[in-house]
């Protein structure tokens, strides 16, 4: 019994000797197939291995920079730079009636310039002895251009997501024009910077426009263009009145000194204190897209009828307004005998009567807007026009009744 146990122990021990002697051996044949391995392979995972470093550094290099990017904007002085997440929208109500300010000074511009010449028209024809249609060409060359201008800086604005740059741009174009038609000395070269100058300022017509729609909801909105609209409607009194007495006072040139000076004052208004209004701000390593400008593109909006109509609607409006304020000056000037000055003061009816209606709608749009939402769970644009049916009644009502007594 003995004797086959020590034999068992000394079968065992061999067999462990033996396994031990593999083991040493396959751990030597590894050791060697990995030693191979390494000197294959091992310059490639080590360059491998210094391109994913690099490439981690680099990464972690540009998150610094981005994230550096972002905290300059946010902490920035520059009261201009906003960041994606900043919607105008929820800026403050203080900081949204500055920029409506801003927008209604700039728009009523461009209405004074358009109907500051009409007291002096008959002395211009005078004075650079032209024709009576020639002089009125410096009426209607304005009006058109200040027609037409406008889709043009509106397609530059959405294409490039910009009302600010395009706002200091137009208004630079108004000075320097302005400036040319103070010191001109022929009907040409003041028909030509008159054209110029209808460009430049009427930059706002519809950045006005773009400008409120990026600031206010839509439940807002009403009340902020009956504002806006309120200098539509009261420039062209207030350029009356001013053309009136500065050519009475201080002779026409005049006219365009005081129109230069306004246009500064609002150029530095835009400077200092009107921010970016847009949304879309690109970000400063994105360049895979490049913004594309239509001049034109505005005009495939009248391939929607409602649109077309309403244009419609207020072209015809605009045009009667405009030939009436053509007409008033030789009509009361010839059969009153009145001067200058007077015949300014005689659009402040018209200008109260605007001014009135413009608050008026706005608020009473948003109104019904809200009301036709309440009773519909739902909104769409075309719910403003049931506002509009009574003054759509009353502008021909007035006109005929103003032709029957002026004759």
């Amino acid at each position: 019994m003995e004797k086959n146990s020590y034999a068992i122990d000394s079968t065992t021990t061999v067999i462990a000797s033996q396994q031990f002697i593999a083991h040493e051996d396959h751990t030597t044949k590894n050791d060697e197939i990995v030693s191979s391995i390494e000197q294959v392979f091992g310059p490639v995972i080590i360059e491998n291995e210094k391109k994913i470093e690099n490439e981690q550094q680099d990464y972690k290099e540009k998150c610094d920079v981005l994230t550096e990017y972002k905290n300059v904007i946010s902490d920035s002085n520059d009261s201009y730079a906003i960041v994606t997440n900043d919607d105008p929208k929820n800026w403050p109500t203080t900081k949204k009636w500055r920029i409506l300010f801003i927008v209604i000074v700039s728009g009523l511009l461009a209405h004074v310039t358009s109907t500051i010449l009409y007291p002096a028209l008959i002395l211009l024809q005078q004075e650079l002895q032209t024709s009576e249609i020639v002089v009125n060409s410096l009426v209607a060359i304005f009006i058109y251009c200040m027609g037409i201008a406008p889709i043009v800086w509106a397609a530059y604005s959405d294409a490039f997501a910009t009302r600010r740059k395009v706002s200091l741009a137009s208004m630079m174009v108004f000075i320097i024009s302005t400036i040319i038609c103070a010191i001109s000395k022929n009907i040409w070269l003041l028909l030509i910077m008159r054209a110029v100058q209808a460009c430049g300022s009427s930059a706002v017509l519809s950045i006005g426009s773009a400008i409120i729609s990026d600031i206010y909801v839509p439940t807002e909105r009403g009340q902020a263009y009956g504002l806006f609209f309120l200098a539509y409607w009261f420039g062209p009194f207030i350029g009356r009145m001013c053309g009136g007495y500065l050519t009475e006072y201080f002779g026409w040139r005049w006219m365009f000194w005081f129109l230069a000076i306004y246009g500064g004052i609002i150029f530095i208004m835009i400077l200092f204190f009107l921010p970016e209004t847009s949304r879309t701000v690109s970000s400063p390593t994105d360049a895979s897209t490049t913004p594309r400008f239509n001049p034109i593109s505005p005009l495939k909006l009248l391939r929607y009828p409602n649109v077309t109509l309403v244009v419609i609607y207020v072209s015809i409006i605009s045009s009667t307004i405009h030939l009436q304020y053509i007409s008033v000056p030789r009509n009361f000037s010839q059969r009153y005998n009145l001067s200058s000055s007077t015949i300014g003061l005689l659009f402040i009816a018209p200008a109260a009567g605007c001014a009135f209606g413009s608050l008026l709608s706005g608020k009473y749009s948003d109104f019904v807007l809200r009301k036709k939402t309440e009773n519909s769970d739902s909104s769409y644009p075309e719910m403003r026009i049931y506002s509009a049916w009574s003054g759509a009644l009353l502008v021909p009502c007035s006109y005929l009744a103003y032709g029957w007594l002026l004759e």
